[in-house]
């Protein structure tokens, strides 16, 4: 929900860690004077990155696109907490989509996480534009190409 409040996400912090819910829920409530509370922001946001999921697959990226660049996953971190450590997405990205209630193998949104939140129709087109090949076709016009996770991009 930060990109969609306006927040900035690195408001202090190195890395985007916490999101001041109750001060965001808040803010929300004297801007709008909408009835937002904490648990309905993290629902919005659920809903939010569901839609995105749905979004992308009806244009053509799948599973094959979670990936991070080159170095995340093969050069250890030669720093900080993660020193000597690497990003194991084989590991991860299964555990992420569990969590998420997405389809292990397609990475997905599942029927009863969109259900929950009310995103049943678009559940339906998301499957209705795989099943016809049309989010096959929307990749190939838009031009898009599987992302580089190659060493010879450290170069450039």
């Amino acid at each position: 929900v930060i990109d969609s409040t306006g927040n900035c996400k690195s408001g202090g912090s190195f890395v985007m860690a916490e999101i001041y819910w109750k001060e965001t829920a808040a803010a929300i409530r004297s801007a709008t004077g909408m009835d937002m509370t904490v648990e309905r922001l993290k629902l919005i946001g659920e809903r939010i990155y569901n839609l995105m999921r749905c979004y992308n697959a009806m244009h053509g990226i799948t599973r094959e696109d979670d990936v991070l660049p080159w170095r995340f996953t093969r050069v250890p971190s030669t720093s900080g907490n993660a020193k000597g450590s690497v990003c194991h997405l084989d590991v991860m990205l299964p555990d992420y989509f569990r969590l998420r209630g997405w389809d292990l193998a397609t990475g997905l949104p599942g029927h009863e996480i969109l259900e929950k939140l009310g995103l049943e129709k678009e559940g339906q087109k998301m499957n209705a534009t795989l099943s016809s090949g049309e989010s096959q076709a929307v990749y190939q016009k838009l031009g898009w190409s599987p992302p580089y996770t190659g060493p010879e991009i450290d170069s450039l």
